[in-house]
């Protein structure tokens, strides 16, 4: 019995930390694009996201965003869709992250820490350029 306890322990670890690898990938803003009332931010690594029980969640300056898609199952896609509104608040020039997994102390932060603060796996894309927009 409690060898098999460890067994199980020792997978979970080691299943569990698979995820923890992806902190070395790139994470690339591509484009943002309208589609109606809908701003999508459209990023791609270069090694394929995480999938698991957790969730991406989006910071960008002071806000967050949680609506997310894997465009067409491209699990090396990730896209946010914002509302305009949204997309209006956010400051040009905002730092962007994205994290694995909503932790609720990173969305107490003001937007203006760096990267090293945030808690969780997570990748740093850039600085938010509005003009990228296309309609």
């Amino acid at each position: 019995m409690k060898q098999g306890f460890l067994v199980s322990l020792l997978a979970c670890v080691l299943i569990g930390g698979s995820g923890f690898g992806q902190t070395s990938a790139t994470v690339t803003l591509n484009s943002i694009t309208q589609t109606e009332d809908v701003v999508e931010l459209n990023m791609s690594s270069d090694k394929p996201f995480f999938i698991g029980d957790n969730r991406f969640v989006l910071h960008i300056g002071a806000l967050h965003f949680l609506r997310c898609k894997h465009p067409e199952g491209d699990e090396s896609k990730l896209t946010f869709m914002i509302s305009e509104e949204e997309f209006a608040a956010l400051r040009d020039g905002g730092d962007i992250t994205l994290v694995y997994g909503f932790y609720y102390t990173n969305t107490q932060m003001d937007g203006e820490g760096n990267q090293a603060e945030f808690t969780g796996t997570n990748w740093k894309v850039g600085k938010l350029n509005k003009a990228l927009l296309t309609r």
